[in-house]
């Protein structure tokens, strides 16, 4: 006897109940991979504050500290001498960089800024290993490094922190309420747009760069931020909790 085939009322009620539960189980899914991210990008910051921990141990618990390019250097700058030193504690390129974003480590336009820069957008070869280059060449990252320029390196002083909490770049471990320093964190940034408003998504300007915050999850505005602290942890900071704390020499604003 001939099996029954699905008339094509059948075959469009079934395609529709499929439609449907997609509708219901898309945003959930889309929600666990958002908080899959986020868990990740804490756990790289935790990573990279340990490798400054295990490196302070033998260094009277000083951090590894930045040195200042002639751009005058934006939080998300680190130099390849300061990489170095965490890469040998423990990080790994990746973790410089959060998950919500592209691969950016893979590309030699941000792991090695400098060069590319220098070169007019080709990199070949090893990096230079001479020290003073090393110290002078920096990385683009996509987490915040609060970290304390090497000291009499250049006239060029830090920029200061703004608005509330720790205002001090950080250049030891040994400080009081190491819990409520900021050290490592999530790069939220934003430009004013024509009427004022902050915008958080500059890259169309500047497709070149990471230009833009993480976390944005399809949408204008990030959910928020994964903030470390001197002490180690590392702790979820709202939108709504943060406030303009650093503001470089071309405008830029920069939340926590």
């Amino acid at each position: 006897m001939r099996k029954r085939a699905f008339t094509l009322i059948e075959l469009l009620v079934v395609i529709s109940i499929i439609a449907v539960l997609m509708s219901i189980l898309m945003p959930s899914l889309q929600k666990v991979k958002h908080q899959t991210k986020r868990v990740i990008c804490g756990s790289n910051i935790k990573q990279n504050i340990l490798a400054m921990q295990i490196y302070a141990t033998d260094n009277s618990d000083k951090v590894p500290l930045n040195y200042p390019a002639w751009s005058g250097m934006w939080p998300w700058d680190v130099s390849y001498a300061a990489t170095d030193l965490m890469l040998e504690n423990g990080s790994v390129p990746e973790m410089f960089y959060c998950p919500s974003g592209k691969d950016y480590c893979q590309e030699d336009q941000f792991w090695r800024f400098t060069e590319w820069s220098n070169s007019s957008g080709t990199v070949n070869g090893e990096e230079p290993s001479n020290y003073d280059q090393r110290k002078q060449y920096y990385r683009l990252s996509t987490y915040l490094w609060l970290i304390e320029f090497e000291p009499n390196s250049s006239s060029m002083a830090r920029r200061e922190i703004d608005g509330r909490g720790n205002k001090n770049w950080i250049k030891t471990l040994a400080m009081n309420r190491a819990g409520e320093a900021e050290f490592v964190i999530d790069t939220i940034m934003s430009e004013e747009d024509s009427s004022g408003e902050p915008f958080f998504n500059p890259n169309d300007q500047y497709p070149l760069w990471p230009n833009n915050s993480n976390h944005l999850e399809g949408s204008d505005k990030p959910s928020g931020g994964n903030i470390g602290f001197v002490d180690g942890h590392v702790a979820w900071r709202d939108l709504d909790d943060m406030e303009v704390r650093f503001v470089t020499h071309t405008n830029m604003s920069f939340w926590w």
